[in-house]
């Protein structure tokens, strides 16, 4: 056998160790001769038996040796027979016939002494080897030993008897004949193998199993092994002429040729390694075997070619001499050429691999494209290979690069030539302009691949699978239905892709269909490991999308661990960029403070990863662009950390947009579309994105689920981000908006009843008398009545088209008659915008017959409103509304979170609320335009004892905080502070004071020890005693020390001290306090004017002096919040409207006195007036 024939043979082996995928498995069965490898724990010299040596001792004990001469020739005559080939079986027949079985075991745990020995180094090397299984015929444990020593580079599961085998998983050690000491009999005799293929038929087939799947090997067998003869005649009686080659490895130069003809007869190839060591070596046997060993283990490892590249240490400033540029283009396009070759059949690449690449090649991109910017020759098959290489490296096209590119674009269709290379930079140049959102230069790249692309199948397919991509980003589902058959699936990874992008489509019948035409297709084809697992991965994680049980055809668990699976890239690149932000976050500024007293300067450690952040964010975006799959959950959460990364790289965002919506999960949806975000991004683009969400709706029914994905995205998420949209945008997008709300406010659907209300409270800042003109339909006929739209339009004025008006009102009366209290609420809340703003006389007595039903004694129900707003419709001549709201105080109890059977979860903070409120707007402290209540000793007595009695009932809640019943009761008894604060302020005006006094101290008492703040109570009572200053420092004092619980408190407190001083404004001022606000933290004065705003009302500030002040701290603080809130800063942007707010009720207020407003006010009112906001620009609109 030549040399070149052995080599052939390891090769062989060593690519089915590698690639057992491509090439087929290799299997292994070891033979006593590979124990001679063991080492010794005692002598050197000694080693284990072979099979002769074993029959030897046999032999010994059978016959003993004679003492004459003649006799003893013969007896070693015969002992060499005996012992030789398979004459050891029958002689092991013999001695079990002579002795016992026993004896025999004995015989041969005594002969191996398997304690004596240890694996040698040959064994591990061997069993680090990936065999499909290993087979052995031997009874040592030395197999097993070695297996604890090299379970991290590969763990066999040992198989000891053939019970041992269902559910087994390979690599399998599976001992064939008996393993020392407990694995008995020992397969020995004739006997034994006569009947083994019955007895042990389970492992006779797992070996013929394997010879049929993998290419079966022998090691340390001899030829005339009974071993080897045995099992190879049970094989070939199976089997017959369809037995398999089968490598016999070892020294068998010595084997003469009718024994070699014999054996390759019997389908044996022999594999002589002796040729592999000198015929002067020492102990050659063990040397040819690690030279064997040594063979197989070379061919496993992977050659880097990364590290062949040249020109290693170029940056993007680099350029080749002149007179080295040839050198330099032939080296790179010979190099890029053999790593496009290397990782073009893999889906991504390793993030090892993958960064390697992608840094290497983008600066000799920089360096190609700056030649040609410069006019030089640069070979166009160069830049077309490191394209695609950088493509598959996921490395996103550098504005300045895409401007090179179609300088080259525009130098080849001129040239009409290299059309290939065309194709991959129109390719690339349109990926980057959609990702971008730059929509003009994408549709004016695609036009030319339209032209270039459809010459070439590949290119074709790849231009195809680009324009889907842009139509699904652009919400084009019919379009994408269309053209997504267009697509060839000429590859695996094109059939793939087109089952992703049916995915996206919510095929996913079609798309499953297609991933098990793959999976059958994948399991028949002959890959490498990294290949398949490659594919494998890609073809796991698209059946992901839709299914909740993984299929085991599906599976890649076992192919998990494999560097080149898919879905493990995709996981670790979303894990590499989790701790990329975590280390940014955490270090991306550390000022160490100085330790030296007095010392200003600090130093500031700066993080430098802001780069990789942003650079691996677009890594991870590609990424998922590159499958064609929609997002997962785990990726969908890091998108809005990424978007902090990337959303700005270009000026336009549409694209990133898009791809947020597209998750379809609506926390990732709250986290991105915040207001910060649509205030920093363009109209056009806000508007854009508004049309093509209409046009999806429009696909949608009311039929349909409401929270389940059909056209991209589910109608639920859709519905959130117009409702923020339309706050950016004009009014006739708010007009749409409410024609689609309409239309799904039919749905039976408790989740769409909850979205709805919560949308129109979103909106409703948005609402003005524009809109609720065009969209009078709407509000009076065609919205669902449980949303009450129109008590959303209460105090807009616009006009009602005549045509119509006369059905409004009947439809509303028609509603009020109801006994759905929910109906009722609605017919009364168009009643109320109707009245208001086309009153008819002709309906006058139907809206109080309707109402009141000649019940004047009692206020007519409802849950929408208080009870004054009966005051502002028709109503009965004879109705005292200041009685009806008299007996509402009089009667109307708070609820009780504590009932005899234990504490109830209620709306106990509501009640107490909503009573202050009517109380305080019935009162003449309110300048609410309403009949008011005379606060009388009865009623003064009731509140105050209801309110002491409620509070001793309450307080055991504040012992216990399990679901935060102790805050509800803290805030309900602020509440009930501020109540009889205000009972207080109207005792004294009304000369009642002296008889209820003792109540009140006992209620101020009662709340001490219930340790909640009396401030609101305090105010009064100092204000009573002239401590007015007092009292304004008290106010300040809480305003500074920014403690927002008792806010409404302090300002229910203050609104007391100005309506019992309103003719004495001389004695105290709060120019100081107003002139402060600027000062306050934004999270605090956002707040303070939402408190202002019912204060400001009260005629105390409407002096000039007043309006001077107020005028320039609310001028100060726009000035302050305008800039940071047209930045989308929230805080600003809540401050800046409450402000405004406060502003526009103050104005009103003073328009109705005879002061006059002053020329600071005015103006002051005419900056806020020029805010470009639509919110802040509506508030006007309620005058």
């Amino acid at each position: 056998m030549s040399d070149k024939t052995v080599y052939s043979y390891i090769n062989d082996i060593a690519q089915r160790l590698k690639e057992p995928r491509k090439y087929g498995d290799v299997s292994l069965m070891i033979g006593a001769g590979f124990s001679k490898n063991a080492q010794s724990k005692g002598m050197a010299s000694m080693q284990p038996p072979n099979w002769s040596e074993l029959a030897e001792k046999m032999y010994e004990e059978l016959y003993p040796a004679p003492l004459e001469k003649q006799e003893k020739e013969e007896w070693n005559r015969q002992r060499i027979i005996k012992t030789s080939g398979k004459n050891v079986t029958k002689l092991a027949d013999e001695y079990i016939a002579n002795f016992d079985r026993n004896k025999i075991n004995n015989l041969i745990e005594q002969s191996i002494a398997d304690e004596m020995f240890i694996p040698g180094e040959l064994h591990k090397r061997l069993l680090k080897l990936h065999w499909s299984d290993i087979f052995t015929t031997n009874y040592d444990t030395l197999l097993e030993q070695t297996v604890d020593m090299i379970y991290r580079e590969n763990n066999y599961e040992i198989i000891y008897s053939q019970n041992d085998l269902p559910g087994s998983i390979k690599p399998r050690i599976i001992k064939l004949h008996g393993s020392i000491p407990q694995v008995k009999p020992y397969i020995i005799s004739d006997e034994d193998y006569r009947t083994y293929p019955d007895k042990y038929s389970a492992l006779v087939n797992t070996v013929q199993q394997a010879m049929l799947e993998t290419r079966l090997c022998l090691l340390g067998f001899s030829g005339d092994d009974p071993n080897f003869q045995s099992w190879l005649g049970w094989l070939r009686d199976n089997m017959g002429e369809y037995c398999p080659t089968i490598y016999l490895i070892g020294l068998y130069e010595k084997l003469s040729a009718p024994e070699r003809k014999l054996l390759e007869n019997k389908g044996i190839t022999i594999v002589d390694i002796s040729g592999l060591v000198s015929r002067q070596e020492e102990n050659r046997h063990y040397q040819a075997i690690s030279e064997f060993v040594g063979l197989l283990e070379k061919n496993q490892s992977e050659k880097d070619i990364y590290l062949e590249r040249p020109y290693q240490n170029v940056d993007i400033f680099w350029q080749p001499k002149e007179t080295e540029k040839e050198e330099y283009f032939e080296k790179l396009q010979n190099y890029s050429h053999k790593v496009e070759n290397l990782i073009e059949p893999y889906i991504l690449l390793p993030e090892e691999k993958r960064g390697e690449y992608a840094d290497y090649f983008l600066k000799h991109f920089s360096v190609i494209l700056k030649l040609v910017h410069n006019q030089e020759k640069v070979p166009e098959k160069l830049i077309s290979t490191i394209i695609k290489i950088l493509r598959k490296c996921l490395v996103v096209l550098e504005d300045k690069n895409a401007e090179y590119l179609e300088k080259v674009t525009e130098m080849l269709i001129e040239k009409n030539s290299q059309i290939e290379t065309l194709c991959e930079i129109l390719l690339y140049l349109a990926e980057m302009y959609r990702i971008d959102g730059k929509k003009e230069l994408y549709d004016a790249c695609m036009e030319k691949c339209d032209i270039y692309c459809n010459e070439i199948p590949y290119y074709k397919n790849e231009f195809l699978i680009e324009k889907m991509k842009n139509y699904i980003s652009l919400f084009n589902y019919e379009e994408a239905k269309l053209l997504i058959e267009e697509i060839e699936t000429s590859s695996f990874e094109y059939k793939v892709k087109k089952a992703a992008l049916y995915k996206q489509l919510s095929k996913n019948d079609i798309a499953d269909k297609i991933l098990n035409e793959c999976s059958a297709e994948l399991a028949q084809m002959k890959l490498s490991d990294e290949i398949y697992a490659s594919y494998l991965g890609y073809l796991n994680l698209c059946y992901r999308i839709g299914n909740w049980e993984m299929k085991e055809e599906y599976s890649d668990n076992k192919y998990y661990d494999n560097s080149y699976n898919t879905r493990r890239i995709i996981v670790e690149q979303r894990e590499k960029l989790e701790q990329d932000f975590f280390e940014k976050d955490r270090k991306k500024e550390e000022r160490i403070v100085p330790f030296s007293l007095n010392s200003n300067k600090s130093v500031t450690v700066s993080y430098s990863g802001e780069t990789a952040c942003c650079k691996n964010s677009f890594v991870f975006i590609l990424g998922i662009d590159k499958l064609c799959l929609p997002m997962f959950l785990d990726q969908a959460r890091l998108l809005p950390r990424v978007y902090d990364e990337i959303m700005h790289s270009s000026e336009y965002v549409y694209w990133k947009l898009s791809l947020a919506i597209r998750t379809n999960q609506e926390k990732i949806i709250n986290q991105i579309f915040t207001r910060k975000m649509l205030l920093n991004i363009d109209d056009s683009e806000k508007q854009y994105l508004f049309d093509k969400l209409v046009e999806i709706v429009k696909m949608y029914s009311e039929e349909d689920s409401y929270d389940r994905k059909q056209y991209f995205v589910s109608m639920k998420n859709i519905l959130s981000i117009l409702s923020r949209l339309v706050v950016f945008t004009e009014d006739a997008n708010v007009i749409v908006f409410l024609e689609i709300l309409s239309r799904f406010s039919q749905k039976e659907d408790s989740f769409i009843v909850r979205d709805i209300k919560k949308i129109l409270q979103i909106i409703s800042t948005r609402f003005n008398g524009n809109i609720a003109m065009a969209c009078q339909n709407i509000i009076f006929s065609e919205f669902d009545t449980q949303y009450h739209l129109a008590s959303y339009f209460n105090n807009l004025s616009f006009e009602i088209c005549e045509e119509d008006v006369e059905v409004f009102y009947e439809k509303a009366l028609c509603l009020s008659t109801s006994e759905n209290i929910s109906e009722r609420d609605n017919g009364l809340a168009c009643l109320l915008v109707l009245w208001n703003n086309k009153p008819l006389e002709k309906y006058r007595d139907d809206i109080v017959t309707v109402f009141w039903k000649n019940d004047k004694d009692t206020l007519p129900m409802t849950e929408l409103y208080y009870p004054f707003i009966w005051e502002e419709l028709p109503h009965p001549a004879s109705v005292e509304f200041s009685k009806l709201y008299y007996t509402y105080l009089m009667n109307t109890e708070y609820v009780e979170s504590v009932t005899p059977t234990g504490r109830e979860i209620n709306n106990s903070y509501g009640s107490v609320r909503d009573y202050f409120s009517f109380f305080y707007s019935t009162s003449e402290i309110s300048q609410r335009k309403c009949n008011k209540v005379i606060l009388n000793k009865e009623l003064a007595n009731t509140i105050l004892t209801r309110s002491y009695d409620f509070i001793m009932h309450e307080k055991s809640l504040l012992e216990h905080d399990f679901m935060g019943e102790k805050e509800d009761c803290e805030n309900k008894f602020l509440v009930i502070g501020e109540l009889v604060a205000l009972v207080y302020c109207e005792s004294i005006q009304n000369q009642l004071i002296t008889e209820i006094y003792p109540l009140i101290e006992r209620i101020k008492i009662a709340l001490s020890d219930c340790k909640i703040s009396t401030i609101a109570i305090d105010i009064v009572e100092m204000t009573e005693k002239n401590k007015l200053e007092e009292c304004v420092d008290m106010f300040e004092n809480i305003i500074l020390t920014k403690n927002k619980k008792l806010y409404s408190s302090v300002f229910t407190g203050i609104q007391c001290l100005v309506f019992m001083k309103e003719n004495y404004n001389q004695d105290v001022s709060f120019e100081k306090f107003f002139s402060s606000i600027k000062y306050l933290d934004i999270e605090y004065s956002k707040t303070l004017w939402i408190h202002l705003t019912p204060l400001l009302r009260q005629p105390f500030f409407a002096t000039e002096e007043a309006q001077r002040y107020i005028a320039l701290s609310i001028n100060k603080c726009i000035d302050i919040y305008e800039n940071l809130a047209d930045q989308g800063e929230r805080y600003y942007l809540d401050g800046l409207y409450n402000c405004v707010e406060a502003l526009h009720q103050y104005y009103k207020s003073v328009k109705t006195t005879r002061t006059g407003e002053t020329d600071e006010l005015k103006q002051c009112v005419e900056k806020a007036r020029k805010i470009k906001n639509y919110e802040i620009a509506n508030i006007w609109s309620y005058e």
